[in-house]
């Protein structure tokens, strides 16, 4: 029999240098301790000192020098040491040398249990511990190993199962473990080991039947499972292991023929399946096998070994490669389980059709087979009961088996019809007869006919009642006369049904009496509009949602689209699961999406678990996902993701689990994840390795690193660390009537934009180009004019406003441009650059922008001025009071960086400055009145500071990660804002000192850059030419404008209460 050879190892048996020391592993410089600490360990759990050789072991601190010890880039990468007598446990110590590479111990007289530590071995490729003394069971940890090529655990005491997690070994080329103690069944999970030459499990105590998923293992060369207990049959799946040089059966409890499949084997040298129970005669397909076949045993089965069963060639075949084949314990064909006729007659009133299956040439042992019935002409469940089950023999048992099948009698005239029987799945070496046909005499009255004609460019559906036409598939049915039917048009998606021709008219139903046969067309055209505008399963925009989905991630070319933007049935759509009406799974994982994720999915609020992983998806995480507080399982891993951690992800209050790993994510981690408290535990929870995220803990908060390093230990491992590049703003500064319009543009050169000063400017991308445009009012006579994607005027309106600001009011990505025309006009809304909408007939005191609820659109908070005082426009759909006071200032800004915008106001003395936090609290930030506010995320942190001008005496102050009160400067300016101008994730603050200082740039939160000696009237940010990238990048700081002498420390805040609404 061909066997996997065992090879010992020539061991030179040298002698132990002179007695020295203990080894000090606290000394070791070559590797790690704690690996010095696992070979001492060894040393001392298996008898170090009297090993065969033992040369340095635990007596220098050299251990990359001791006999068996290989080391590689400062770890121990090997142990060979096999035929040298160690003797004892296998010390779970070993688990920490973590890049250990391959185990050789075989021939020794190791015993215990495997640890399952040595599961920890993530780098191990090759595992020997053959010819021990080793018992209990194999570690299931072992099947973590995903870079084992082999294990050889042969000749040992293992006993208990094996277990199935060895099929996740997808490198595996050998695995020995035979002439153990092992038993239960061969795991079919072992079919999973594609790259599998050997698989040695003989000399057991396996049961069972051999798994057919083995012919998985295309790449076997060798399968040896003799001297077991198994039973069955042999898998005829075996006959597709094409590549197969040696299969031994041998010495099990095996029954039934043998396949003749098993005559493909056309590489085969050794086919052993003696000492078996198998039946009837030898197929002559083995003589295909390869004429260099070395070894065929076949004797001692039941096997017919009678010269007249066989061709004279074949019994010369036989004699040849297996003399010894006539020798067969009880010659015998296998059971054969037939049905008792080829044809059953039964009439449609009878109720039930009997059925019966016989057993015939052997009655040893016990079979047993499955029945299933088949549709011919007649179907299931119209004409009869589909039916299957199973029937079984005892051992002797040669007595009939029935089973009935319930016959519909329908009250349709029609031909006779058939359907069929089959008999399949035999178990105990049984063989089959041939399937069998029932033919259902018809006994029903004369009938008329109904013929439906579908016409038109378009395309739907016809149904009737009672059941019949289906068009479909089926445009003619059979009626008694005088039935009455009624028929139903349904267009498919797309299409559109406008009428009836024929003995029908009208767009509703069809009535019809079948007096005589009738005939109906069916007219559909084309219909216009949108897929979702007919689905009724889900909300439109859910359906919108994931038709974004499809378009945006190239849907059409998905491994498996099926369904998607075909149907008007989306819960039907591959990979989609709704519960109640709405969608809760989303499973598009390994199916080749590539493109950009919508933000339209945060429409889908029922959403519990979105896999998207293992894909192309490229572009930047959408901060709306933030809005699927249903979501539980998130999963982005393995894609090409860029871009920051969006902090709106800490809304998820419900996630368990957050998978982002192997992108290209960058920037810092936000500490709104903090917020996911049920998060599972390490390693399912959270997962965020392989990016580009800052990795630095100085850069974040102690409790978050102490938050992180607990629900993902792998957080510091990124590729390459990095800051997001951002668009860089340029500074549009009215320099006043001498000058006009300047831009400080890509934080290089000055670019003229126009001479005229104006009396007010703001900022937005108007038309969703990616490059932001100037909203400029310069006054009566000349109105509001905007200057389009740096190249264009264009006139918005001849008015000249009150005030202005801008912001996304309805989530188109466009820029609305929110304007203030004074009494009697009120406010208005350029809304998508297209068209005027008026918000409200009041005029306001002041204006600004910011999603305040975290819902995709921008609010318009208004200070109506007294007694009106502040109010939200919601949603583009509703005014919310925020307070009855009126506003000195306001502005907005992500205080917290849960995703959700803070309303900064300043209501003036005596109640200072407050934040409506999280759209739910009001929280006070200091009793001092301001003279400006800006927001702005200075230290990039994911959190916007608030920048104040306290006035003199106190100057300038920053209220940092809404927590900590931080002076930038003793004098008070004229104006501030704030822009990302060199293209990091740190905004700049930009300051207009007023004469004789002029506007200083605070760059990076940590130097001065003088940016003009010459104050300016107004000052505005925004990227308006779209470039990507800063041309100066080397920036030198200078030293800033000088302090004030008589500037003040800014007082603690004085605790007061605002005005009971």
């Amino acid at each position: 029999m061909l066997k996997k050879p065992y090879f010992g190892l020539l061991v030179l048996f040298l002698m132990s240098p002179l007695a020295q020391a203990a080894t000090d592993c606290a000394a070791v410089t070559e590797i790690p301790s704690t690996e010095c600490e696992a070979l001492v360990a060894l040393y001392n759990s298996t008898g170090g000192d009297n090993w065969g050789n033992h040369w340095d072991w635990n007596v220098t601190n050299t251990p990359c020098s001791w006999y068996g010890v290989t080391c590689n880039g400062g770890h121990v990468s090997k142990l060979e040491m096999n035929s040298n007598q160690l003797s004892g446990p296998i010390p779970p110590e070993l688990g920490q040398l973590s890049n250990l590479q391959e185990i050789r111990l075989y021939s020794n007289q190791l015993s215990g249990s495997i640890p399952p530590e040595l599961g920890q071995l993530s780098n191990l490729t090759y595992l020997g511990l053959s010819f021990n003394q080793l018992s209990g069971t194999i570690p299931p940890e072992l099947g973590q190993l995903s870079n084992l090529t082999q294990i050889s655990l042969s000749n040992n005491q293992l006993s208990g199962t094996i277990p199935p997690e060895l099929g996740q070994l997808n490198n595996l080329t050998n695995l020995a473990l035979d002439s153990n103690q092992l038993s239960g069944p061969i795991p079919p999970e072992l079919g999973q080991l594609s790259s599998l030459i050997a698989l040695y499990l003989d000399s057991n105590q396996l049961s069972g039947p051999i798994p057919p998923e083995l012919e998985q293992l295309s790449s076997l060369l060798g399968l040896y499972l003799d001297s077991n207990q198994l039973s069955g049959t042999i898998p005829p799946e075996l006959g597709q292991l094409s590549g197969l040089m040696g299969l031994s059966l041998s010495t099990n409890q095996l029954t039934g023929p043998i396949p003749p499949e098993l005559g493909q084997l056309s590489s085969l040298l050794d086919l052993y399946l003696n000492n078996n129970q198998l039946c009837g005669e030898i197929p002559s397909e083995l003589m295909n096998l390869n004429e260099w076949l070395y070894r065929l045993s076949l004797e001692n089965n039941n096997l017919i070994n009678d010269d007249t069963a066989y061709d004279a060639a074949f019994i010369t075949w036989l004699d040849e490669k297996n003399p010894d084949w006539r020798t067969q314990i009880s010659p015998t064909y296998c059971s054969l389980l037939q049905f008792s006729a080829t044809n059953y007659n039964i009439n449609e009133g009878d109720g039930t059709a009997t059925i019966t299956v016989t057993r015939t040439e052997n009655s040893l042992g016990a079979v047993s087979l499955e029945y299933a019935t088949s549709d011919e002409t007649a179907t299931a469940p119209d004409d009869y009961t589909q039916t299957t089950g199973t029937l079984n023999w005892a051992d002797g048992d040669t007595a009939d088996k029935t089973f009935t099948v319930d016959i519909i009698d329908d009250s349709e005239q029609e031909s006779d019809e058939t359907f069929s029987v089959s008999l399949g799945n035999p178990t105990g070496g049984a063989e089959l007869g041939e399937p069998a046909v029932v033919t259902i005499t018809d006994n029903d009255p004369i009938q008329k006919t109904l013929t439906v004609t579908k016409t038109g460019t378009g395309s739907g559906t016809i149904t009737s009642s009672p059941t019949g036409i289906n068009c479909g598939s089926d445009c003619s049915e059979d009626y008694d006369s005088g039935t009455e039917v009624t028929l139903t048009a349904t267009p498919d998606v797309g299409s559109t049904f406008t009428g009836w021709s024929g003995s029908c008219s009208g767009t509703s139903s069809c009535s019809v009496t079948m007096d005589t046969n009738h005939s109906v067309n069916a007219n559909f055209e084309p219909q216009t509009g949108s897929i979702c505008d007919t689905v009724t399963e889900i909300p439109k925009p859910e359906c919108e949602a994931l038709v974004a989905l499809y378009n945006s991630t190239g849907g059409d070319n998905w491994k498996t689209n099926t369904g998607w933007n075909v149907t008007n049935t989306p819960c039907s759509w591959y990979g989609l699961t709704c519960s109640g009406g709405h969608v809760s799974q989303l499973f598009l994982s390994f199916n080749q999406l590539s493109g950009t994720i919508p933000p339209e999915l945060g429409q889908l609020s029922s959403l519990q678990s979105l896999y998207l992983d293992f894909n192309q998806l490229s572009g930047s995480i959408s901060p709306e996902l933030g809005q699927l507080s249903s979501l539980q399982d998130f999963r982005l891993s393995s894609n090409q993701l860029s871009g920051e951690i969006p902090p709106e992800l800490g809304q998820l209050s419900n996630l368990l689990v957050l998978y982002l790993y192997n992108n290209q994510l960058c920037g810092k981690i936000p500490e709104a994840l903090m917020n996911l408290t049920d998060l599972y535990d390490p390693p399912w929870g959270i997962k965020l390795e392989n990016n580009n995220l800052i990795n630095d803990e100085t850069a974040y908060d102690a409790d978050f690193i102490a938050w992180l390093s607990e629900k993902e230990p792998n957080w510091r491992t990124q590729v390459s660390p990095s800051y997001c590049s951002i668009n860089p703003n340029d500074v549009v500064i009215d320099f006043g009537s001498q000058y006009g319009i300047w831009a400080w543009m890509n934080n290089d050169s000055w670019a003229d934009i126009h001479p005229l000063s104006p009396i007010s400017m703001v900022i937005g991308d108007i038309d969703g180009s990616g490059q932001d445009d100037i909203i400029i009012d310069f006054g009566s006579p000349y109105g509001i004019w905007i200057w389009l994607n740096n190249s264009t005027w264009v006139k918005l309106h001849s008015l000249s406003p009150e005030s202005m600001t801008t912001g996304d009011m309805d989530g188109g990505g466009l820029a609305d441009v929110i304007i203030d025309f004074g009494s009697p006009d009120g406010i208005w809304v350029w809304m998508n650059n297209s068209t005027w909408v008026q918000l409200h007939s009041v005029s306001a005191e002041s204006m600004t922008t910011g999603d305040i609820d975290g819902g995709g659109l921008a609010e318009v908070i208004i200070d109506f001025g007294s007694p009106d005082g502040i109010w939200v426009w919601m949603n583009n759909s509703t005014w919310v009071k925020l307070h009855s006071l009126s506003a000195e200032s306001m502005t907005t800004g992500d205080m917290d960086g849960n995703g959700l915008a803070e309303v900064i106001i300043d209501f003036g003395s005596p109640y200072g400055i407050w934040v409506w936090m999280n759209n739910s609290t009001w929280v006070q930030l200091h009793s001092v009145s301001a003279e400006s506010m800006t927001t702005g995320d200075m230290d990039g942190g994911g959190l916007a500071e608030v920048i104040i001008d306290f006035g003199s005496p106190y100057g300038i102050w920053v209220r940092m990660n809404n927590s900590t009160w931080v002076k930038l400067h003793s004098l008070s300016p004229n104006s501030m804002t704030t822009g990302y101008l060199d293209n990091n994730a740190q905004a700049d603050v930009i300051i207009d000192f007023g004469s004789p200082d002029g506007i200083w740039v605070r760059m990076n939160n940590s130097g001065w850059v003088q940016l003009h000696t010459i104050s300016g009237e107004g000052m505005v940010t925004g990227n308006i030419d779209g470039l990507p990238s800063v041309s100066n990048t080397d920036i030198t700081t200078q030293e800033g404008p000088a302090e004030l002498d008589n500037a003040e420390p800014l007082p603690e805040a004085e605790l007061m209460s605002l005005p009971t609404e």
